[in-house]
């Protein structure tokens, strides 16, 4: 592999040169300003497939229904697509490409109060993160799990992801990120899709859409939504 300058996203990415030379930044390929992203990009780890034919569809269908309402209300296509009226031209055409899903109508493409009266809450807080699961031929990886779980977690005696010990917001190297955690027991189905789902969708705190935290994080952390409401995807 050749040398690939320090810091940047190509000596991030686990892509080969060849993979690399197929690729284009995502940054600098949205020529349109669409609200939503027609294609899936990737995080440097795997090789993203190519645009399909259905999101192509949405793509041009989504330009379409942003020029038109666009001239309607005296904008340009970008400055419409940077307003809600983008996003719900954007749902629209998925709507109409994959089949109903979304809860938006035309009239939320002119105006922002319908948008509003529909749309999420003013004090909606949303954690965007990204979680993993691990193929059943796969144990662990064990050291995932210790990074949250704390000095509880068997089999290791510091933070493996924090060998100099830097200490972090609560004054600690170490610190278990939930309560429940503590003491729990590692397997190596730890990560495995049976126990992702059970702990993303079917635990307590997963069905009521609220972190399991500890009373230290969440003042740190601020308010959080009381409801554990969902963003705007609804069925």
């Amino acid at each position: 592999m050749t040398r690939r300058a320090p810091g940047s996203r190509e000596e991030d990415a686990w892509l080969s040169d060849e993979q690399l030379a197929q690729c284009v930044a995502a940054d600098e390929t949205d020529a349109y300003g669409l609200p939503i992203p027609t294609r899936i990009v990737s995080n440097g780890e795997y090789m993203p497939p190519p645009q399909s034919a259905e999101q192509k569809r949405v793509e041009a269908r989504t330009l379409e229904l942003a020029d038109g309402a666009a001239k309607k209300l005296g904008l340009s296509r970008r400055q419409f697509l940077a307003g809600t009226g983008g996003t719900a031209a954007a749902l629209l055409a998925m709507n109409e490409v994959f089949g109903r899903f979304f809860d938006v109508t035309p009239i939320e493409m002119f105006e922002s109060a319908a948008w509003a009266a529909t749309g999420a809450p003013s004090n909606l807080f949303v954690f965007d993160d990204q979680t993993h699961t691990v193929r059943g031929s796969m144990p662990g990886p064990a050291a995932l799990r210790a990074v949250a779980q704390g000095p509880t977690t068997p089999g290791f005696t510091a933070n493996p992801f924090n060998p100099d010990g830097l200490l972090d917001e609560l004054g600690r190297p170490w610190s278990p990120w939930s309560p429940t955690l503590v003491g729990a027991p590692v397997g190596p189905d730890l990560f495995h899709v049976g126990n992702y789902i059970k702990n993303m969708f079917l635990d307590p705190a997963a069905r009521r859409g609220e972190p399991a935290a500890t009373e230290e994080h969440s003042r740190l952390n601020g308010r959080r939504d009381p409801h554990g409401r969902a963003d705007r995807g609804r069925a």
